[in-house]
C-alpha cells in the first residue's frame, strides 16, 4: 500500500497527506522539458494515446493532492519549463491547479476541456489536446 485515499461522507475525495499515492506515471516526466499532469487515471491514458512520447505525462489520483504532496512533487520538475494542468473543468479541478501552481511557480499552464468536464470527455467529444493549448 503506497497511500490512503477515500470519499467524505459529502462526496469530496481525499488522499492522506503522508501518502505516495497521487502522482504516477512520474518516471516518464522527471527530466524532460514539458510535463502534461492530467486528472485521474483515465484521463492520463487518454492523453497519452493522444500525445505518445512528445511530452512527459503523469497523472494524479484526483484532485486531492495536497500543497504538502506538490512540494514532494516539485523536484521531480526542478528542470521542467513547461508543466500543463490538464484537470476538470469544475471546482475541485480548479483548485487543485491553484495548488500546483503556488507550488510549482510560473512554469504551470491550467488547461481546460471545453467539450465536457474532463479530458476524456473533451476527445470523445471531438476535441483536442491543441485545441485547449498543449502544445
Amino acid at each position: 500500500c503506497t497511500g490512503i485515499k477515500y470519499r467524505h461522507r459529502d462526496g469530496t475525495k481525499v488522499s492522506e497527506d503522508d501518502s505516495h499515492y497521487g502522482l504516477y506515471g512520474r518516471e516518464l516526466a522527471v527530466g524532460r522539458d514539458t510535463v502534461v499532469i492530467f486528472e485521474g487515471e483515465s484521463d492520463t491514458l487518454r492523453g497519452w494515446s493522444e500525445l505518445g512520447g512528445n511530452h512527459g505525462l503523469c497523472g494524479t489520483s484526483g484532485a486531492s493532492v495536497s500543497d504538502s504532496q506538490w512540494q514532494r512533487f516539485a523536484l521531480d520538475f526542478l528542470f521542467t519549463r513547461r508543466i500543463y494542468l490538464a484537470y476538470d473543468a469544475d471546482g475541485p479541478g480548479d483548485e487543485c491547479s491553484e495548488r500546483a501552481m503556488r507550488v510549482l511557480g510560473d512554469k504551470c499552464i491550467r488547461v481546460r476541456p471545453t467539450r465536457g468536464n474532463d479530458i476524456c470527455d473533451h476527445l470523445r467529444e471531438g476535441g483536442t489536446l491543441k485545441e485547449i493549448g498543449i502544445e
